[in-house]
């Protein structure tokens, strides 16, 4: 049986995106796609990092990357 899977890009990463991480980390129908923050480096997520971007834009309904944060 094939399940759905929510999406999730985060934007923000500070105290309050830790406790959503643990909350979305325990639910096995969500993926974590990216985070992005200007102020802080790639949190882990089930023992891995999701790409972590440094610039978000978003115009229009769009989103647009500047490209993932320097290693």
């Amino acid at each position: 049986m094939e399940r759905d899977v929510t999406r999730v890009g985060l934007v923000g990463v500070g105290t309050i995106a830790r406790t959503h991480l643990e909350v979305l980390a325990e639910r096995s129908d969500v993926d974590l796609l990216f985070t992005a923050d200007p102020h802080a480096g790639p949190p882990s997520f089930r023992g891995t990092t999701p790409a972590h971007l440094t610039r978000l834009h978003v115009s229009a309904g769009r989103f647009s990357f500047d490209g993932p944060a320097p290693m």
